[in-house]
């Protein structure tokens, strides 16, 4: 369909018709005719098989030529023998906007969240940004204080499991765990040798490229709010609520897990990573934490900007919340890191005025020993753990260039 791009033919309101009117004529063709079509049958039946082993050989040619990442090739981070080793709480809250994209495309002025975080000690980046615009992406270049090296800047099926392969296979982790850190593993993707306590649903689609293509998938993705309210699929609406429950519980465990850990006594540090979708889609929340209905999440979805602010402050509350109780239980001597993976893609799909806005994020810092020295405005999430190894850890590391790749959507 990439011949006819933005034509009514590649729309859902014409080839959903279309395809079943064809499909009903093909029904009531072959369902009259007394013709065998047994060639018909033996040619559809060899280019399905042929079509089939052709995706399996390139799956799995895919699997075993994976495009790696730069990193593979660079010296490993030497081990720092007499550095302190602080505790480190790296908090991905996902989808959160930064102050200025607040400000200017949803006239919400966040200084009191932020200003909440300055007195408990945090240092806020001014006007951050993420290098990628989707989370795999995000956390990958993140973790491997490095831009991924994908074979295009699409998130599809070639970039991908590019991008998976570079969270599992990450420098951040590798180096912590040589440093003697045990690693917490309370986020939505599966990290070496530390599996997900969690299993995120819509990236169970993203892992599975294959998956994404499919048009039942695409149907889903595209158009199931409107299944749900407009023609009344009430089949899709408990699936979705079971789906909603589902996600909530998850995020309910990985709050208490990160608490838990902050309390229990350990004789190796701690390197613990928590990944809370919020205020990602869906709005679960109002700001006062009153739960929406699947019908509101369904009208409210996406590129709501008023839903999505809502959510931010409900997320305000429980990140807070989350902090204070890690301060209190490390007495204040743990690093901890709050940072965004991408601002909210959605909200701004269709403001011909967005720019970079949704690479603009929050990126906030607590180091026990209030030594900040390093950061900078403007800086980039691919930026953010050098200046944490170079400032605690005693590295080198040089800076990269702030590069901000806004992925498309592949058709």
């Amino acid at each position: 369909m990439a011949q006819f791009k933005g034509s009514f033919i590649t729309r859902y309101s014409f080839l959903l018709p279309a395809i079943f009117i064809i499909v009903l004529i093909k029904f009531i063709y072959f369902k009259k005719t007394k013709h065998s079509f047994e060639k018909l049958k033996l040619y559809l039946n060899t280019l399905i098989l042929l079509l089939m082993l052709f995706d399996c050989i390139n799956v799995l040619a895919k699997a075993n030529k994976k495009a790696r990442l730069t990193i593979a090739s660079q010296a490993e981070l030497p081990v720092c023998s007499d550095c302190p080793k602080p505790d480190i709480y790296f908090i991905i809250t996902d989808g959160y906007s930064g102050s200025n994209a607040l400000k200017k495309f949803y006239n919400y002025d966040n200084s009191a969240f932020e200003n909440s975080l300055k007195d408990k000690g945090f240092f806020i980046a001014d006007s951050s940004f993420s290098n990628y615009n989707y989370t795999v992406f995000s956390i990958g270049s993140m973790l491997n204080i490095d831009l991924l090296n994908i074979p295009g800047n699409y998130n599809g099926t070639k970039d991908i499991p590019v991008a998976f392969d570079a969270v599992r296979n990450n420098r951040i982790i590798d180096y912590f765990q040589k440093e003697g850190y045990r690693i917490y593993n309370y986020s939505i993707f599966d990290l070496k040798e530390n599996p997900p306590i969690v299993k995120n649903r819509m990236l169970d689609f993203e892992k599975n490229p294959l998956k994404t293509q499919t048009f039942l998938y695409r149907v889903n993705k595209d158009l199931g709010y409107h299944l749900i309210t407009t023609l009344g699929f009430t089949f899709l609406q408990s699936e979705a609520k079971k789906n909603s429950v589902a996600d909530l519980g998850d995020m309910t465990i990985i709050d208490s897990l990160t608490k838990a850990a902050s309390k229990a006594p350990a004789t190796v540090p701690k390197f613990v990573y928590t990944h809370l979708v919020m205020p990602h889609w869906p709005y679960y929340y109002d700001s006062t934490g009153v739960r929406n209905t699947e019908e509101k999440l369904a009208k409210a979805m996406f590129a709501n900007k008023t839903a999505y602010v809502s959510y931010l402050k409900y997320a305000n509350n429980k990140l807070l919340d989350l902090i204070d109780k890690i301060n209190s239980n490390t007495k204040g001597n743990a690093i901890i890191i709050l940072v965004s993976d991408h601002a909210c893609r959605e909200c701004l799909e269709t403001d011909p005025e967005r720019g970079n806005a949704e690479l603009q994020n929050i990126s906030a810092v607590y180091f026990p020993n209030k030594n900040y020295s390093g950061f900078y405005k403007g800086i980039s999430n691919v930026n953010l753990f050098r200046i944490v190894l170079n400032n605690q850890f005693n590295k080198k590391l040089p800076l990269l260039k702030d590069s901000l790749v806004l992925l498309k959507k592949e058709n």
